[in-house]
């Protein structure tokens, strides 16, 4: 199993509606956060949809999330399930815009947490 920032791939449908359905969301124009706290190790999914174009352009901008998502320079909450959802606007975007949406969306859902519990 690959660990990313520690954290465990978001793997089944079940997981990922219950983020969609308990998490929050912060969005860019080109990405939307999903986040959720949970009492086990925290998990990361990563989806663009059909929208977005055929298998190999969806592959490509998860590939381009992931490692952006991988490089951040910002810690993750090791209790947070967290999905990264593409938006259409995403095929305009490259590598360097894509790491400083993440970027920004991680320190958002930090503070909104920070927030809530404290």
């Amino acid at each position: 199993m690959m660990e990313l920032k520690g954290l465990l791939p978001l793997k089944k449908n079940l997981e990922f509606k219950n983020v969609y359905n308990n998490g929050k969301s912060i969005s860019t124009k080109n990405l939307v956060l999903y986040f959720y706290m949970t009492n086990t190790k925290g998990k990361v999914g990563f989806v663009v949809s059909k929208k977005i174009g055929k298998s190999v352009i969806r592959n490509k901008y998860k590939r381009l999330i992931r490692e952006a998502f991988r490089n951040a320079p910002v810690n993750v909450n090791q209790h947070m399930n967290l999905i990264f959802l593409a938006r259409p606007r995403i095929v305009e975007a490259d590598y360097h815009i894509i790491k400083k949406d993440i970027i920004y969306l991680l320190r958002k859902a930090h503070k909104f947490l920070g927030e809530e519990n404290g």
